[in-house]
């Protein structure tokens, strides 16, 4: 039996961006910490969520963030890498950490 596909935008819907200066809440775990002191942050609950979601469908993070970008991405995702990644607004989909080829020959 196959599993439900649950895609999930990741900017500006699970993660926001915080400046260097804001206060850190203990109701937001940070799951990214730029060079520049910003942080990206997401409500506390979202991991316990994300990992429910994984448990039932296969979880597929969606981002207009390149490879590198996605990959500083830490404590957000219940395994590290995803089984599936659409990266890049969807130039770039990785497949266990790794570009998948076929989706690459498909969009050249």
């Amino acid at each position: 039996m196959s599993r439900p596909l649950v895609a999930v935008d990741i900017d500006d819907t699970l993660i926001e961006s915080r400046p260097a200066a804001a206060p850190e809440s203990p109701d937001e775990l940070v799951v990214e910490r730029r060079r520049d002191g910003t942080r990206a942050v997401v409500d506390a609950l979202v991991p316990g969520i994300l990992a429910a979601i994984a448990a039932e469908a296969t979880l597929v993070p969606a981002t207009a963030r390149d490879v590198q970008q996605y990959e500083r991405l830490s404590g957000l995702w219940p395994h590290q890498p995803q089984a599936w990644a659409i990266t890049a607004c969807g130039a770039i989909v990785l497949r266990d950490g790794r570009q998948d080829e076929r989706w690459q020959e498909q969009t050249r």
